[in-house]
């Protein structure tokens, strides 16, 4: 009977999964980077620009190719930091999207409000705001559509369900763990090749004529 013991890695979630999530991520920051350039092509401030590139190099490339490195080896403190990466990015967007459904929400009370005051051909609406100062709502605010907002809004959703789509992902496959697996043998025998070495009884001696004959005349 022979044991024979094999080492391998148990992996829950195949690395293609991850793969896939990763590919998302790519999509979705490079479907948001498209949608400000486009948004803010007129735009001359050289601080959103750079804004709006330093957050697709980062976030669209740099950490889904830390992603991709770890999925590919495995490399666990690569996924690691790509889990980590994708959940804070989770939760700051679903921050930031309250925060901008709070601001839409607010725009258009305030618009509804100065609707008057535009159709009579103001530009601005003034609002009174604490510590006696004023706050200055402008046509053009109110003068874009809905889906101008709804769109990022939208974008932001989908980011948010795969920033944490791929953060659980590459944690449950960084939570692998080694396995031995032992298996027992048994040992059966199998029929002997050997062939013994075949006896081979020696020559009989025979006596010389000559002997012969004086042997039987002694003995007469």
């Amino acid at each position: 009977m022979s044991t024979v013991t094999v080492t391998g890695v148990l992996v829950e979630q195949p690395n293609l999964k991850v793969m896939r999530w990763i590919k998302y991520t790519l999509c979705i920051y490079t479907v948001q980077t498209m949608y400000m350039l486009y948004t803010n092509a007129e735009n001359k401030d050289p601080y959103i620009w750079g804004w709006v590139w330093f957050h697709y190099v980062i976030f669209g490339v740099v950490i889904p190719l830390i992603g991709n490195y770890g999925a590919k080896k495995p490399h666990w403190p690569s996924l690691a930091c790509f889990s980590g990466s994708q959940s804070m990015l989770g939760i700051l967007n679903s921050i930031t999207l309250i925060a901008a459904i709070c601001s839409f929400t607010t725009l258009h009370a305030l618009c509804s409000q100065c609707d008057q005051a535009f159709t009579n051909g103001n530009e601005t609406c003034l609002f009174p705001y604490q510590n006696n100062s004023t706050f200055v709502l402008t046509k053009t605010w109110c003068e874009k559509p809905p889906i101008h907002y709804l769109i990022p809004m939208l974008l932001m959703c989908v980011n948010i369900y795969v920033s944490f789509g791929s953060a659980i992902s590459a944690r449950k496959m960084g939570q692998t763990k080694k396995i031995q697996v032992i298996t027992v043998d048994n040992m059966v025998p199998t029929p002997s090749t050997f062939i013994p070495p075949e006896v081979v009884a020696p020559p009989e001696v025979v006596a010389p004529p000559e002997v012969v004959a004086q042997a039987a005349v002694s003995n007469q």
